[in-house]
This record gives C-alpha cells, sequence and structure tokens, in this order.
C-alpha cells in the first residue's frame, strides 16, 4: 500500500544518487577535502531508514485525514480563514507536542511530477534558495559514505531561515534528514524531512557515528530549530498526471523560548506565501523548457 515507504521510484534529482541500498568504496581524496563526511554501515543505514519510514507514515496521515478531521468541534483539523489564490492552510493542535501542525493545500494544472519536484526540492543550489521566502539557504552539512540508501539521502542536511514577523522571529538553524522524492504504488509522490534530535531519529541514531553531531550543544548566538517531521504529499489529479494537489506538512518548533501565538501567526503566512511563489516558480520552469524545445 502507499504507506510502505521502503516501496517506490527514486526521483531523478542530483541528491538521490542510489536507487537502492548500497556500499560504496572510500571516497576519492578530492571528494574527502571538499566536505565533511561520515562513514555508515548497513545497520547505521537500516537504523536511520526505519526512522523515516516513521515520517512518512506521519506525514502521510497529515494528507490523508477526512474532512472530519478538519472540524475544530470534533478535536480535529481546523481550516483557517482568509485563504487566498487557491491556497487553503489547515492547522491542529496534537497532544503531546509542543507545537502545532500545519499543512497548506494547492491545487495545480499543466504540470508534470518532475517539475513540481525541481521547485519544490529543497537541497544545496536548489531553486528554492531564489524564492523561497522562509529560508536564507541549504547546506550539505555533512556527506554520508560507506553504505547509502535513498531512504536517507545523501547526508545532513543544513537549513538557515531568514527572520520572519518583522524580524520578531530571529534566524534558526535547522539539521536533518531528508528522505528524497519517491513515488507510492498509487501515483502520489512523497519527501519527507526530520531533525536528526526527532524522538524516533534519536533513538536510532545510538551508537552510530551521528550520534555526537544530534547531541552537540547549539552554536553561539544562533538557535537550532527542530522538525518533528515536515514533508511534501503529490497527488495526481487525473490520469495524465498534468494535474496535481500539492500538500505541505510543516511541524516544527523554532525553540529559542518563542511564544506560540508567534508561531500560530508565522506558519500559515509562510505556507501561502511559500505556496503562491512556487507556483510561481512552476511557470517559469515550464517557460525555460520551451524555450529549449
Amino acid at each position: 500500500g502507499p504507506a510502505r515507504p521502503a516501496v517506490g521510484r527514486l526521483a531523478e534529482q542530483p541528491h538521490g544518487r542510489h536507487s537502492a541500498a548500497s556500499c560504496e568504496d572510500a571516497p576519492a581524496e578530492a571528494d574527502a577535502r571538499q566536505r565533511p563526511g561520515v562513514v555508515l554501515s548497513e545497520s547505521d543505514v537500516a537504523k536511520l531508514s526505519v526512522a523515516t519510514a516513521g515520517v512518512v507514515q506521519s506525514v502521510l496521515g497529515y494528507a490523508d485525514a477526512p474532512e472530519s478531521f478538519w472540524d475544530e468541534k470534533n478535536d480535529g483539523w481546523r481550516k483557517l480563514q482568509g485563504c487566498d489564490s487557491g491556497v487553503t492552510i489547515y492547522t491542529k493542535k496534537l497532544p503531546d507536542f509542543s507545537s502545532r501542525v500545519f499543512m497548506g493545500v494547492v491545487d495545480v494544472s499543466d504540470a508534470s511530477a518532475a517539475e513540481l519536484i525541481e521547485v519544490l526540492t529543497g537541497r544545496e543550489g536548489c531553486r528554492r534558495e531564489k524564492f523561497d521566502p522562509g529560508i536564507e539557504g541549504f547546506v550539505n552539512a555533512l556527506e554520508f559514505r560507506g553504505c547509502t540508501s535513498p531512504a536517507i539521502g545523501d547526508g545532513v542536511l543544513r537549513l538557515k531561515t531568514r527572520p520572519i514577523l518583522l524580524g520578531f522571529i530571529s534566524p534558526r538553524r535547522f539539521d536533518g534528514i531528508v528522505r528524497p522524492f519517491y513515488e507510492l504504488p498509487d501515483g502520489r509522490w512523497v519527501e519527507v524531512d526530520v531533525a536528526l534530535q526527532e524522538e524516533r531519529v534519536a533513538a536510532e541514531l545510538q551508537g552510530t557515528p551521528l550520534q555526537a553531531l544530534a547531541e552537540a550543544p547549539e552554536e553561539k548566538g544562533l538557535v537550532r530549530g527542530f522538525d518533528f517531521g515536515s514533508g511534501f504529499v503529490l497527488e495526481p489529479l487525473d490520469e495524465g498526471k498534468r494535474r496535481w494537489r500539492v500538500k505541505v506538512v510543516m511541524h516544527l518548533d523554532p525553540k529559542g523560548g518563542l511564544p506560540h501565538w508567534a508561531l500560530d501567526k508565522a506558519c500559515p503566512q509562510f505556507l501561502r506565501n511559500f505556496l503562491k511563489l512556487a507556483m510561481l516558480e512552476v511557470e517559469k520552469v515550464r517557460e525555460e523548457q520551451a524555450r529549449q524545445w
């Protein structure tokens, strides 16, 4: 079924190098000098794959929530008012979590999965660095070497955010693992990301080379945010797969003693702006491809 994250087709992307789990020889000296890395064993990869599989289940669970969950009277999703440009925002307060989960939804016409993935994917040097209103940039902070798998991506991705709410929320840094876009048996595409410190991930990091990084103290003067598990789900709306419903699940805790009212105000604003700008970027991708033809 669609909730089996180990099954599916990996998107053809620069950061998705491997179509199946593999063990590589030691990297060349030149590559080793370019970026810090960590060597993973088959056991390490298996542990991390279990963690990202759990995050996929969570994100798909939010994306698949029935309409009844959006009824606030039933303690479900709350549909926010004032949504425009075809973007709808939902939110829900979950028990045992310090912050709300948010979901932005928009329908897209005349686009392929490849075009959407090119626009939505976060990686060093990606298109999102040019238009995403919430990010300063992505850095591949730590490369995975030795055994690898598309289930855990190519390394630890570091995201630095911009100040938001007129600077009330200062920049944050998020370090996490990304399970790159891949196709589910039902034709949907999903990508998830999660913090190294998230409970499921941290439990699987015990005894791996990543444990020290996850437990390292914050850098002085920079707040490290927390990602409980976020991601994208692309749902085809027609057999030709040119119409899509894009769902963005965001479940973050920016830490730093930030009041919850500030996050509750910032997240819907960010999701609305991000999805509007992302859809404009999809149009640019189509125009670029048309010129190439």
